[in-house]
């Protein structure tokens, strides 16, 4: 499972993860969205499903939008930046940094039926791909209707103190403590669709 800094390895599943995918067109102008149960979209993993897709799809591949809803409930697969900021495993890679001189990483060895991030990585990539393609194939005549609105999210997790130091999941009942670190977005983005 992605994110939060230690090997999590799930023995269940509580609900199926998805990748929604959604075409647009109208006139000369196209786009797909394609939101994944993914913690994050590494730069890897949006350009290589966009060179899979050059040659499927009749739209440029730059008109598809790749996102992720941010679940650290989910897969984990390899995550390298092509831009050089995060190597390999972006939260291992972290956390090796951070661990104490007196502690080391272990990694946690399931044995049978675990899948590794790196088997992960043809299921979701072609995941993807395929609702990219089935979006793609399947418009039919329609309307949407953008909105706006509201809705209270979770604020940062960094508690920030008086002394300029921060902390993960800091205790924000102390006399020290300033804020939490970063904004909040409670915007809520919506796109309804009708058939005709």
């Amino acid at each position: 499972l992605g994110g939060q800094f230690y090997e999590r390895v799930s023995d269940s599943v509580e609900s199926p993860l998805t990748c929604t995918a959604f075409a647009l067109e109208s006139g000369n102008e196209q786009m797909i969205i394609c939101a994944c149960d993914l913690v994050g979209i590494g730069d890897n993993l949006n350009e290589y499903v966009k060179e899979q897709l050059k040659d499927k799809l009749p739209i440029s591949p730059d008109k598809v939008i790749i996102s992720a809803i941010h679940t650290h409930s989910a897969y984990s697969y390899p995550r390298r930046s092509t831009k050089g900021d995060i190597k390999g495993n972006g939260s291992l890679e972290i956390l090796k940094k951070l661990i104490p001189d007196d502690m080391k990483y272990v990694s946690l060895n399931t044995g049978k039926k675990s899948m590794d991030p790196d088997k992960m990585w043809d299921i979701i990539s072609n995941g993807i791909i395929k609702a990219v393609l089935e979006a793609w194939n399947n418009r039919k005549a329609g309307y949407y209707q953008n909105a706006f609105g509201r809705v209270a999210v979770g604020m940062c997790r960094r508690a920030v103190y008086d002394d300029g130091s921060a902390k993960m999941w800091g205790e924000t009942n102390l006399a020290n403590f300033v804020e939490l670190e970063g904004g909040n977005d409670s915007g809520m983005e919506l796109i309804y669709t009708y058939d005709e």
